[in-house]
């Protein structure tokens, strides 16, 4: 490959990325305005309801997004038959989703009824059963490079979110479940809008599924491990010390902060699957451009975690008011994770383009692990600040793994 060929090929990636965390960027810009209106209006008690049944829904929502849109991330980008794989996995989706939504409509409100008020678990697991369909569309046009496309819908519902919300606002509506259900609705009509662009393939025999279920295991196994070290805490202060003013007061700092790994995965969504194409067929440029891409999350890193740490008080404070003072604290203290999750995500790209997206389950599952038996020392002597710490420590656990895992797989080339 020529000199000019490859620059071209850097400065489409760069406009790839560029594009991606563009419109991914505003979406969650909008995001995280959505949950300061919410939680501005509904007071930290009401807010703490709400987070805690989307934050179950979420912890458990494996059960159905079976790890299902990163493989297919990796696979469109080889694989001639996309339409049919989206199908398929959208069809295994809304019935194991189906399934799910109505165990937690029945479990959540006999375990902890003070917790978990029934109408608004049912239409919070909805809300997340129809994201993660939605997800699958996006990530069909992200493994075909349509960046500007997934980019558009996820402003499509996000958007509605927040104008939603703001309407509730205005109605002077206090009722957490209502907020949901308008949630619920923009995150339909970005499907539906999501379904007319990619139309699926839904032909396909439910007897070559077996295959799909069995090469998505590494990637299923990750996604619960990853999701139990990003939301099992909202979750364990639910559930543990059933104190909604807690959880309302934590929520907008790890909120937050999560709400940050929307952006810092656009850049892993366009490099899987032009890495794997690279490692494959132009392996000479695979170290360099792993190079490039290290430095450049590196430098977002130390930004973010600096200027998240200087702001964090006089963030929360002038957005949401004196009741969440303790919330600028808390985002003070998780403001590391933003860094670790800049090169946790360089080091996630490289190791699914490798194809060891199996050993990535190691590390995970040591924050993993870290994350819950911390947690459950911490949380009834130490409460919201002692999760916090945890959250650090888990986050520095899994970067660490990921970084040896990398390096061990350059050393066995």
């Amino acid at each position: 490959m020529s000199i000019h060929q490859i620059n071209l090929s850097a400065q489409k990636t760069l406009r790839d990325i560029a594009l991606l965390w563009s419109g991914t960027g505003v979406a969650q810009f909008l995001t995280v305005i959505y949950t300061l209106v919410i939680a501005r209006h509904l007071a930290p008690s009401s807010y703490g309801l709400f987070v805690a049944a989307y934050s179950v829904a979420g912890l458990s929502s494996f059960f159905f997004n079976w790890g299902f849109d990163s493989w297919l991330l990796r696979q469109g980008a080889i694989t001639s038959s996309l339409s049919r794989l989206t199908g398929q996995i959208l069809a295994v989706k809304s019935i194991l989703g189906t399934l799910w939504s109505m165990s937690l409509f029945v479990v959540l409100p006999a375990l902890v009824p003070e917790m978990f008020p029934a109408s608004l678990v049912l239409v919070g697991a909805l809300d997340t059963l129809c994201d993660g369909l939605f997800n699958t569309e996006l990530a069909s046009l992200n493994a075909t490079r349509r960046s500007p496309i997934a980019s558009g819908l996820l402003f499509i519902s996000r958007g509605g979110r927040l104008v939603g919300a703001i309407l509730l606002v205005l109605g002077g509506i206090q009722s957490p479940s209502q907020f949901a259900l308008a949630r619920l609705i923009a995150t339909f009509i970005g499907f539906c809008l999501a379904i007319v662009i990619v139309t699926p393939d839904f032909l396909t025999p439910f007897s070559a599924l077996s295959s799909i279920f069995r090469d998505s295991v590494p990637f299923t196994l990750s996604q619960l491990l990853s999701t139990v070290y990003i939301q099992a805490d909202e979750t364990m202060l639910a559930l543990m010390l059933a104190d909604k003013q807690m959880v309302g007061l934590y929520a907008p700092a790890s909120g937050f902060v999560n709400s940050l790994f929307v952006i810092l995965a656009a850049g892993f969504t366009v490099m899987v699957p032009i890495l794997t194409q690279m490692q494959k067929a132009k392996a000479q440029l695979f170290a360099p451009t792993v190079k490039r891409m290290y430095l450049g999350y590196i430098a977002l890193g130390v930004l973010l975690w600096v200027g998240l740490w200087a702001g964090s008080q006089l963030f929360i404070e002038l957005l949401l008011g004196h009741a969440y003072s303790v919330t600028g604290g808390l985002l003070a203290i998780l403001s590391p994770i933003v860094f670790f999750k800049c090169v946790g995500f360089a080091s996630s790209a490289v190791l699914v383009a490798v194809g060891w997206q199996k050993y990535r389950l190691v590390a995970q599952g040591l924050s993993a692990g870290t994350n819950v038996f911390l947690n459950l020392w911490v949380i009834p002597r130490y409460g919201v600040w002692g999760v916090s710490y945890v959250y650090v420590v888990s986050e520095l656990v899994l970067v660490t793994g990921y970084i040896w895992l990398v390096t061990k797989w350059f050393k066995s080339m």
